[in-house]
């Protein structure tokens, strides 16, 4: 099993400390625009935007594989939260 990959039901991700660790740091380099951590208590990763977002934007999962897609989730709402200037292509008019 990959370090992304999803676990099986009833199955426990494995690695030790380090392992995860570093699996959080690659995840935190494949997305740049995101703080992600491991959580020793919690046995999670969790990812924090480095843009504006509400407070207590927080991303978590069990297993990494799970984060880039809630990630992007958060993005496109914000996004969609996002006024449209009146200059924009997107703008009516």
């Amino acid at each position: 099993m990959s370090d992304y990959a999803e676990p099986l039901p009833g199955q426990e991700v494995g690695g030790t400390d380090e392992t995860h660790r570093e699996t959080a740091r690659r995840l935190e380099h494949d997305n740049p625009g995101w703080i992600v951590v491991f959580g020793l208590y919690s046995r999670q990763f969790v990812a924090f935007p480095r843009f504006p977002a509400p407070p207590r934007t927080i991303v978590a999962a069990v297993y990494p594989g799970a984060l880039p897609a809630r990630m992007r989730e958060v993005e496109a709402r914000l996004n969609m939260a996002k006024p449209q200037r009146e200059d924009s292509p997107l703008a009516d008019g």
